[in-house]
């Protein structure tokens, strides 16, 4: 019997996937991050050339130095000594230039690119943010940006200034004897052919070692950020294996370069011993036959090596381009990838429509969904209206598709079927950012970003003051905790609210949506797994949050929703039952016996 194959793997396709552009095409993508700076750019160029054109005077002037130690009447020996110390000065001016402006643009180009990554990486669909790791995601953010440039920066300036090397070196070498540069010449080609196959080899490679690197460092991102569950089951030594075996592949991509380049670099560089071996050979007889002077033999044999050193050079810092044109597939793939605003038609294809009031009502009519890549519906024919101002239940078994509808009402996912209106606008004819701003959430495990507690408090209200983030800590019931902290509300809380409870976490979530003030509100679960002590201090600071607005509740708890205006019992994608909670707990329905389970008595269906 065949074994059944596992689903397929975004990211593996991601990895693989090449974006079929040229070289050209690749730099041209990325020239928009680069344009800015290229005056700098510029700068460094003229630098290097002007670098590679002043070494090419240092075996000239070598040569009549060497030609007026021997023979003091061919020349002026001090005169020689003091140009070759300006050549060397000048050199160390223009290479200082180049370091100095090439540092500059880069900096500014490469955050310019992971800004721009960012920028889109947040704008990405949900559904593809679902199907890859975040580890995945920031090594392009972080690696691959770096290498474009890095591989760029420090290989171009290399082949500018050997490129200058070997055209003078050759020129020069025809001018002193034309004849002997032939020996030397007649290498060119055969150099320029190895360049060229070992450019394409290397580049493929690196691809591959890049997306290797990508995973292995994803996995121990992920481990990381995850340390407790790790701990909890007590899989270090498991973690630890999986990232060592990976690491191997990486390991054999790298070796796998290496062996490339220990093919290439030693037949280039015995391709140039043979050419200075047999300069040597043919310039030692003219010199003794007196057709060529010791100076000139000695100008002819740096020249020459500037010519095979330059050709190796060449060739390897083509490779080292291919490995940054390599990563630049990744990063300008990641680019090219279509945000969220794009993906269902809307902004595309036609004007954004906006509500001519922002109330919180909603709308839902005859939607089925499912997510990507499952075959089953989550909702089936699923209809229902909240009116404005009015608070609504939802309640359920958990995967009945409770926080599946919150999120189709945010647009983070588009339905197969039907229809969702906000304020009487289709959402998906609706501007994102509108849309969402109107909007705010507190969900289950408030998770909390890096930052400090006021920088989370913000989020919604970026240019709040200083007041009004305490007002809505104070209304959440989180000023006495928050200002009991060492740094009270800069205080760090860690990565995703860690260093925090999560009581305390989820009322840091509740002061974020009072000061976000949104008109239509979704607490998905916002008292689940909090101790009573905890609960009650959420409790009324939801009840706050809640009054005047319009209100989503989603909860499995039934205490938390008898103060809902209307309940609505989901099962298996469908709304089996809907009603006030008192008519619901009243009646012989689902609603009751989910109630009678979890104990609850009819005492207590009142209002908080």
């Amino acid at each position: 019997m065949a074994k059944a194959e596992g689903p397929p793997d975004p990211e593996a396709a991601d990895e693989n996937r090449q974006s079929g552009k040229s070289d050209w095409q690749l730099l041209k993508s990325l020239w928009p991050y680069v344009r800015p700076y290229r005056y700098w750019l510029l700068t460094a160029l003229l630098a290097t050339t002007v670098t590679g054109i002043l070494g090419l005077g240092f075996p000239w002037i070598l040569g009549t130095l060497v030609d007026s130690a021997l023979d003091p009447a061919s020349g002026d020996l001090g005169r020689s000594a003091v140009i070759l110390i300006a050549i060397f000065a000048g050199q160390a001016i223009f290479t200082s230039i180049r370091i100095r402006t090439l540092a500059y643009a880069g900096q500014h180009v490469v955050n310019n690119v992971r800004s721009a990554l960012f920028n889109r990486m947040v704008r990405f669909p949900i559904a593809f943010l679902d199907a890859r790791t975040s580890g995945a995601l920031s090594s392009r953010l972080i690696s691959d940006a770096a290498f474009v440039y890095g591989s760029a920066s420090g290989a171009a300036p290399q082949i500018v200034y050997s490129g200058i090397t070997v055209l003078g070196g050759a020129a020069l070498i025809l001018i002193i004897d034309p004849l002997l540069a032939l020996v030397v010449l007649v290498a060119v080609p055969v150099a320029a052919l190895i360049a060229s196959r070992y450019g394409q080899r290397m580049r493929k490679l690196s691809r591959g070692y890049q997306n290797g690197l990508a995973t292995t460092n994803a996995l121990a991102a992920e481990s990381l950020s995850g340390a407790r569950v790790v701990k909890w089951f007590g899989a270090e030594r498991e973690v630890a294996r999986i990232y060592h075996r990976r690491l191997q592949g990486v390991i054999d991509q790298g070796l796998q370069r290496a062996r490339l380049k220990a093919r290439w670099t030693p037949t280039m560089m015995f391709l140039a011993s043979v050419t200075i071996v047999a300069v040597l050979w043919f310039g030692g007889s003219q010199v003794q036959s007196g057709t060529l002077t010791a100076g000139e033999l000695v100008s002819f044999l740096l020249y020459a090596r500037f010519v095979a050193d330059g050709l190796a050079t060449i060739v390897d810092q083509y490779s080292r381009l291919a490995q940054g044109l390599g990563a630049s597939e990744r990063v300008v793939a990641l680019l090219d990838e279509p945000t969220e605003e794009l993906v269902g038609g809307n902004t595309a294809d036609r004007d954004t429509i906006e509500p001519l009031e922002r109330r919180g009502e909603v709308t839902v009519r005859d939607v089925s969904f499912s997510y990507p890549g499952r075959d089953s519906l989550v909702l089936r024919n699923v209809s229902f209206d909240i009116h404005p101002g009015s608070s609504v239940a939802l309640v359920g078994p958990s995967g009945a598709g409770k926080s599946t509808i919150a999120q189709l009402i945010a647009r983070l996912y588009d339905p197969q079927e039907g229809v969702i209106s906000v304020d009487g606008v289709d959402v998906r004819d609706q501007n994102l950012s509108s849309l969402r701003k109107s909007m705010g959430v507190v969900p289950q495990d408030a998770p909390l970003l890096s930052g400090t507690v006021a920088d989370n408090i913000r989020l919604g209200q970026p240019d709040a003051t200083r007041e009004q983030v305490a007002e809505a800590a104070q209304a959440a019931n989180a000023f006495d905790f928050i200002t009991e902290f060492p740094y009270g509300f800069g205080t760090k809380v860690g990565e995703r609210g860690l260093a925090l409870s999560g009581g305390q976490r989820q009322r840091i979530a509740i002061a974020r949506a009072l000061l976000a003030d949104p008109k239509l509100l979704v607490l998905d679960e916002a008292t689940n797994a909090l101790d009573s002590e905890s609960e009650t201090l959420v409790q009324q600071a939801l009840q706050r949050l809640m009054a005047g607005r319009t209100n989503l509740i989603i909860a499995h708890r039934l205490s938390t929703v008898l103060s809902a205006d209307h309940v609505m019992v989901i099962d298996e994608g469908t709304i089996v039952e809907s009603g006030s909670p008192q008519d619901l707990l009243a009646g012989d329905t689902r609603f009751a016996a989910m109630a009678a389970a979890q104990s609850l008595g009819l005492d207590q269906a009142s209002p908080n």
